[in-house]
């Protein structure tokens, strides 16, 4: 992130808390750390114990302080309590500073409580995202939103790898009058995701407001602005754990040669035989164009494994039907080794996926042309580069379709660090299409077992 400067005429409006300005007050009476962390318990039980109505998703969800983690930090000469919030039934965060993954707000999240300039104890809680440059155990950078217990944010600082702070304001921009001077913004995006174990597709999406700094760019040079309540908030921050990533796994049921997975199928126009082709589609969360959502007894076989983001999946089921006889063949698009958002392309590989649910489908009845045309084009086009972004399960499915002349609506959706076709968009372009005579929809995920053997 390129430095902010400003100019001897930027009016800036910067609100500092009390707890590192104001409060001079010394710890009489709180000589030892048990004593002022037992204080402070007592109060903040005493005080937060009625419902919180927020706008903010954070503070609505139930959270709570883990006071035997609780620790005392000298800040200015002030004692301050730094307490770790546990969000029980999870909640997982991701901002645009950091593409790498989701990050428990358990781990995230402190509750700040000190004494202000009378005496009286006051208390934030303070959020911590990392950005793309941290790692764990080294020094915090990233944003830090401090907020009151109803959610509201009281300031949002940004702190960058090479210590510097900056905090989140506006600029005046009718004192910015030169003509050569550039008034710049940037925004960073926050959203997050509600998450129940006992209800794994009852989550909530939500977002955030943007946090945005403004600078200016001239002729007459440039610095940045420390703020010091940034900088005492940033000594408080947790040694944040690595994130959850977003990622594609490899196939388990990997095919070896596709060619003589499919050559059961007899491609011989006039025959009487019917053929289909389903479209199947596994959402990360069911019913909407999320494309991501959060699982945690994931099957062997989906893209989230033992990691609790899962991407989805698409995939096709080729049917041909000779009287009695039935040939049936699944069959996906996976990397050859785990993909994510910062490493998004691997050699390509095919599955077998019988085994795959899935929650919205669209079975297409098609010609002999029409099936073999797809049927070529997975064949010879399954071993491409897999990549997140360009060339994913979800465009090979398109395309394949579309090789024999089938087009589906294709809506490209976003993610951590990239974008593209995905299984979310996929699945409600599906449920929201006007079907012609020869496709059928699904919303129920059946048996669709391979069929039939052949020399």
């Amino acid at each position: 992130m390129k430095p902010y400067p400003f100019f001897f005429f930027f009016r800036l409006y910067i609100t500092v808390s009390i707890l590192f300005f104001s409060c001079k007050k010394q710890d009489a009476g709180f000589q030892t750390r048990g004593s002022f962390i037992d204080s402070a318990e007592n109060w903040f039980e005493s005080n937060n114990n009625a419902p919180t109505l927020s706008k903010n998703a954070r503070f609505n969800a139930s959270r709570s302080p883990d006071w035997g983690n609780a620790s005392v930090t000298r800040i200015e000469n002030v004692p301050v309590v730094s307490v770790p919030v546990r969000y029980p039934n999870g909640i997982y965060i991701s901002s645009g500073f950091d593409t790498r993954g989701v990050y428990d707000l358990s781990n995230t999240t402190r509750l700040v409580i000190y004494r202000d300039a009378r005496g009286n104890f006051e208390s934030e809680q303070v959020l911590y995202l990392p950005d793309s440059n941290y790692s764990t155990g080294k020094n915090f950078s990233g944003l830090i939103v401090a907020s009151d217990r109803e959610g509201n944010p009281v300031n949002r600082y940004l702190v960058q790898q090479n210590g510097k702070i900056f905090q989140a304001q506006t600029v005046s921009r009718n004192n910015a009058t030169t003509e050569n001077v550039i008034i710049t913004e940037t925004c960073y995006e926050v959203w997050g995701y509600n998450y129940s174990v006992a209800d794994p597709e009852g989550g909530v999406y939500w977002e955030e407001d943007p946090v945005c700094v403004y600078g200016l760019i001239g002729d007459v040079g440039s610095y940045g602005i420390a703020v010091k309540s940034g900088s005492s908030l940033s000594k408080l921050a947790p040694n944040v754990t690595s994130p959850f990533t977003v990622l594609v796994r490899p196939a388990i049921n990997v095919v070896a040669n596709v060619k003589d997975y499919f050559k059961c199928f007899t491609n011989v126009a006039g025959n009487g035989n019917t053929y289909t082709v389903t479209v199947c589609v596994d959402q990360p969360v069911p019913g909407t164009r999320q494309a991501w959502g959060l699982v945690t007894n994931a099957a062997a076989n989906a893209s989230s494994g033992v990691n609790p983001v899962d991407v989805g999946h698409s995939f096709l089921i080729f049917t041909q039907h000779s009287g009695a006889a039935t040939v049936q063949r699944n069959i996906g698009f996976y990397p050859s080794s785990t993909v994510t958002p910062r490493s998004p392309a691997a050699p390509g590989t095919a599955s077998n996926d019988d085994q795959h649910g899935y929650n919205v489908a669209l079975t297409v009845t098609v010609t002999n042309s029409q099936f073999f045309s797809m049927l070529n084009y997975a064949e010879q086009n399954v071993a491409d580069v897999y990549d997140l972004n360009t060339y994913n399960c979800t465009s090979f499915v398109l395309q394949s379709l579309f090789a024999g002349n089938v087009v589906l609506p294709a809506t490209k959706g976003t993610w951590l660090g990239g974008s593209g076709y995905d299984p979310g968009d996929l699945g409600q372009d599906i449920l929201s299409m006007s079907l012609p005579a020869n496709m059928k929809r699904s919303t129920v995920s059946n048996s669709h077992g391979n069929l039939g053997t052949c020399n």
